[in-house]
């Protein structure tokens, strides 16, 4: 009587589970050491701003705080679920691994925030690494803040108009406002000829840097892995056409949402109501936000496009 043996698995992919395991054991002693951390900056940070004005906030606010704490979560679960798009087959990231590196690479952002985009970028793709290869969440991470990049763009060119329609400016301002066209104008057509022409800016500059003999044993390795970075991310356009609207979609989602969140805020606080009526409240939240709110947006996103 023959029996049917299952197949028994190799040696190396024995020994790489083992290794996977090590490892998410040593992530695991570090993740509890860097949660008591995380704990007690955060107990710092209330006990600077104070107990007792936040709590006033709070019971200002009411029901609104729970409101805004909601779409606020809501911002950071559209770019999650974009950044889980963004990746390739045969490579998949969960959306719970997802939000939960984004939350942590933030963090660190805002910890350090004269390098946030340095240091919270990268930690997101090396919170995942348990999950997919580094290179392929970095890829991915990439693709998402290049679509994150349009849709700042977008906002930027349609608040530039909103504001120069519906406000009297000074002619600095107005100035300033149609150089801010201009500038949005041109950005969009350059990053399309950019991946339509799949230019090597990384592996480029690399090589120039190898030509020259700046740590030619380092960017032996390097070279290759940023040609590969570079191709997956120039490739993922042609590859997965059916996916763009969608991301897109998921990244003008997080602005509305971030417009959202300070119209819901004058619409609660008790403090907006005596400078303002209630129907003045009621128009800054179903159209995002104010004149003042509009400007601060403008500010922001023109001063620092990749700040999230």
């Amino acid at each position: 009587m023959n029996l049917q043996q299952e197949p028994q698995p190799s040696l190396s992919q024995t020994g790489l589970a083992k290794n996977n395991q090590a490892r998410n054991r040593k992530l695991a002693r570090f993740g509890i050491v860097f949660a008591f951390l995380g704990l007690l900056l955060f107990a710092y940070f209330v006990r600077k701003a104070g107990v007792a004005q936040i709590v006033e906030g709070i019971k200002r606010l009411g029901f609104g705080f729970l409101l805004i704490l909601a779409i606020s979560a809501v911002r950071q679960v559209v770019r999650s679920l974009a950044w889980t798009k963004c990746f390739e087959a045969p490579f998949f990231i969960r959306f719970r691994d997802a939000f939960a590196a984004r939350l942590m690479g933030d963090a660190l952002g805002n910890i350090i925030p004269l390098a946030s985009v340095a240091v919270s970028e990268p930690s997101k793709a090396a919170f995942v690494t348990n999950r997919v290869p580094l290179l392929a969440s970095l890829s991915a991470l990439a693709l998402e803040n290049i679509f994150y990049s349009l849709s700042v763009a977008i906002f930027i060119f349609s608040g530039t108009v909103a504001l120069l329609l519906a406000f009297p400016l000074k002619p600095a301002l107005r100035y300033a406002s149609f150089g801010t066209l201009v500038v949005t104008i041109l950005i969009v057509p350059l990053g399309y000829l950019i991946i339509r022409k799949q230019w090597k800016f990384l592996s480029g500059s690399m090589s120039i840097l190898h030509g020259r003999g700046l740590g030619r044993t380092w960017m032996e390795k390097a070279i290759p892995r940023a040609r590969t970075l570079e191709d997956r991310i120039y490739g993922f356009y042609k590859r997965n056409s059916n996916r763009l609207l969608l991301i897109l979609a998921l990244e003008m989602c997080f602005h509305l949402v971030f417009s959202s969140c300070r119209g819901v805020g004058d619409l609660y606080d008790p403090l907006v109501h005596k400078r303002h009526s209630r129907a003045d409240a009621a128009y800054r939240f179903h159209f995002g936000i104010g004149k003042p709110c509009h400007q601060r947006c403008l500010q922001v996103h023109s001063l620092s496009p990749w700040r999230r």
